[in-house]
């Protein structure tokens, strides 16, 4: 009787190994795609919390009207709207998008303030805007 030396995998044994990690990541990777934009998102809305408490402070130190109603521009794609002092903590991801959410009720928001962060050091740009109507 002969002896067979089977040394490796058959074709079948590594198709099926190769079939269960292209699963394993179909299922896996949008997972952890979701996950890093909470994440952004998450940043983001602590960066927008973070400015709008500067902005709070500095505006109380130079003794000038808080604006009720704002929208600050955290990043490129998340808008925040704060409705007399309270945060939607639902990004909008474009300016007029933001805007629709007081114009539920029929208000016009003048203010936004874009966020730029620089080594942890966040710049304030306020800029008002007059509605035409």
């Amino acid at each position: 009787m002969k002896k067979t030396n089977k040394k490796g995998f058959t074709l079948v044994e590594l198709v099926i190994v190769i079939a269960v990690i292209a699963i394993l990541a179909a299922v896996l990777i949008p997972v952890f795609s979701n996950l890093i934009n909470d994440a952004k998102e998450a940043a983001a809305l602590a960066d927008a919390r973070t400015v709008y408490e500067q902005y709070i402070v500095e505006a109380a130190q130079a003794k000038e009207e808080v604006a009720g109603d704002l929208i600050i521009q955290a990043d490129e794609t998340h808008y925040f709207a704060v409705k007399e002092g309270a945060f939607d903590t639902n990004p909008n991801k474009d300016l007029d998008a933001a805007k629709k959410f007081f114009a539920a009720e029929g208000k016009t928001v003048n203010t936004t303030i874009k966020v730029v962060n620089t080594k942890n050091v966040y710049i304030v740009t306020l800029s008002d805007e007059t509605s035409g109507g």
